[in-house]
């Protein structure tokens, strides 16, 4: 099916929009709870980090079926699958009576981002016209990191009130049934086209293509690393109460929110992959001020870190046209093994050393990613210079 060239209001965006909100405050949420859950079950770190494991795991199973899936089921249903799964997800984590029904929650969920975190970055990516693609994507980002932010203020809230933080899930519960009759209601998707999809003659993923992959997945290990442990690290490194230690991470989200709100509102001016450099140069700088002089740092460390994923989804649909679902499907099942493999890490730290050494990790990954931004163009000059691209 050919793609239409009006791109406003198309239910394609509009669900992706719907949907990132509703991924970005049911996936953030356990960053916030995460503190009562050890105490709740009298958990370590590293037993804990298998919390936000079994969701990495599952991730990785989710983006590599979800293609299949969106080529056999359609846009609209592999929405609705995903977004049911998500609602399981939340019902489960909402009636938990053990640490065992938490973690099935948690690979419901991953598997359910696994499908999402594909379908919405291709949907956009597919549907925008070039010159409006890293603002509409920038936008697609800035709904997450809206929801992302709101996510802590709902456990600060029913913190500060004494109220069970579990009713959280059951907000989100309902939030994933109200979606799920919405997607229903609605005909007019834009399916997958033959054109979008990798050539038939070859199922080779090239070394380019995993190499940006290996970038993405450091920054969104990096981004999660901080998201996820800050409240922790506020509670057991700097004494916070569970309310207060929420703030943290909400200032780190409200950062977010606001680099990527001003990705989608302001006119790209520079190449991407120099804004790129610039942003993950000053998240390491930042990250390590917040660790060592003072936690507002982590409001400046979100502003730079907020554009960086937009900003690499960009560079992916620039840089792999013909490939973009191949490319965008590789990028988010890396994804999927460095945060699984970051969340291990991070507990293992943090019991041996601290939650602050712990934290460490989301500014070495960014250094990380740094580092193979500046190799690119050297690695694979050749390359551009014979697509006449400039990195």
């Amino acid at each position: 099916m050919p793609l239409k060239s009006k791109v406003s209001f198309h239910p394609n965006l509009i669900f992706a929009y719907i949907t990132l909100f509703y991924l970005g405050l049911s996936d953030n949420l356990r960053g916030p709870f995460f503190p009562a859950l050890l105490e709740r079950f009298g958990l370590s770190s590293q037993e804990g980090a298998w919390y936000f494991a079994a969701s990495s795991v599952m991730n990785f199973v989710g983006a590599a079926l979800v293609p299949a899936l969106a080529r056999k089921a359609g846009y609209k249903w592999a929405l609705w699958l995903s977004v049911g799964l998500m609602f399981l997800s939340q019902a489960l984590a909402w009636m938990a009576p053990n640490y065992l029904v938490f973690l099935l929650s948690s690979a419901i969920l991953g598997l359910s981002v696994g499908f999402l975190g594909v379908l919405q970055n291709v949907m956009v990516l597919v549907a925008a016209p070039s010159h409006l693609r890293a603002r509409i994507s920038g936008g697609l980002h800035t709904i997450y990191a809206l929801a992302s932010f709101c996510a802590p203020l709902v456990i600060s809230f029913l913190a500060s009130r004494q109220l069970p933080l579990q009713v959280a899930f059951a907000m989100t519960s309902v939030m994933g049934v109200v979606i799920l009759v919405l997607i229903a209601r609605v005909s007019e998707f834009l399916e997958p086209s033959d054109r979008h999809a990798p050539p038939s003659g070859s199922k080779h993923i090239s070394f380019p293509i995993v190499y940006f992959a290996l970038m993405f997945a450091g920054y969104v290990a990096g981004e999660i690393a901080a998201g996820s442990r800050l409240a922790q690290f506020a509670h057991k490194s700097l004494g916070w109460s569970i309310s207060e230690a929420s703030t943290l991470s909400f200032q780190f989200f409200a950062g977010l929110f606001a680099g990527r709100l001003a990705l989608a509102l302001l006119p790209m001016r520079v190449p991407v992959m120099l804004c790129l450099r610039v942003a993950l140069s000053l998240a390491v700088a930042f990250a390590l001020l917040g660790i060592y002089h003072h936690p507002l740092w982590f409001l400046i460390f979100g502003v730079v870190m907020g554009p960086i994923y937009p900003l690499t989804m960009t560079a992916l649909s620039e840089t792999f046209p013909v490939q973009i679902q191949s490319a965008a499907t590789a990028a988010v099942t890396a994804s999927g093994v460095s945060v699984l493999l970051m969340h291990l890490g991070v507990g293992a730290l943090s019991d041996a050393y601290g939650v602050g050494v712990g934290l460490l990790v989301s500014p070495g990954l960014c250094f990380f990613v740094l580092i193979l931004n500046l190799l690119y163009p050297i690695v694979f000059r050749s390359q551009n210079e014979r697509h006449g691209r400039s990195l």
